[in-house]
């Protein structure tokens, strides 16, 4: 006997109520064709399966980050991000200020702009997104005014936002699987003939 979806022998069980050469399937190739075809019942014979549906709490580890609900308040997060970062940069690079007042504006820019923004951004991710382009600002202007107090402080409040939004993100989902319980009817005499 040969399975009726791989054609290959093997430990094969009847599930269903068909006979003869289509009555006899792998288990694991039944579970994956009844997967692919989003059946529920053997389309020769047209048994019912026996599906259980069984919600079970799933650990998401790699939860996706997203700054905003819309794309335009994503690029305006973006731009704010970037461009007023290194405005604040360049401001504190040449025009003699120190990296406290980019510290200082720099955190000032991120909230106001928090504010701002509220309704329709993620608050923890973007605070996140932000403290990374104040820290680069930091660096560089750190490097050439050769002063670092602010650029650790920095630093070291990015990353612990970065570990408490990650940890925030990590959550238990609830998901239905649904298993199939499959018995093997070889035995039963009241079969249906298949094709």
């Amino acid at each position: 006997m040969t399975c009726r979806i791989c054609l290959e022998e093997g430990d094969l069980v009847q599930p269903c109520d068909c006979r003869g050469s289509t009555a006899h399937v792998h288990t694991e190739c039944l579970i994956k064709w009844l997967a692919t075809s989003g059946r529920t019942n053997c389309e020769i014979c047209h048994y019912e399966y026996d599906f259980e549906e069984v919600e079970e709490e799933v650990k998401i580890c790699c939860p996706p980050w997203s700054i905003a609900s819309t794309p335009d308040a994503a690029a305006a997060v973006i731009s704010i991000g970037l461009i007023g970062h290194l405005v604040i940069m360049y401001a504190t690079t040449y025009w003699g200020t120190t990296t406290e007042d980019l510290f200082v504006y720099g955190n000032l820019l991120q909230g106001l702009m928090v504010l701002t923004l509220h309704p329709n951004i993620h608050p923890r991710e973007v605070i996140v997104f932000w403290k990374c382009c104040s820290s680069i600002c930091l660096l560089i202007a750190s490097l050439v005014q050769n002063e670092w107090r602010f650029f650790t402080f920095e630093f070291v409040a990015m990353f612990l936002l970065a570990v408490h939004t990650y940890a925030h993100l990590i959550t238990t989902q609830k998901q239905t699987v649904r298993y199939i319980n499959i018995e093997d009817r070889s035995t039963n005499d009241e079969t249906v003939q298949g094709p």
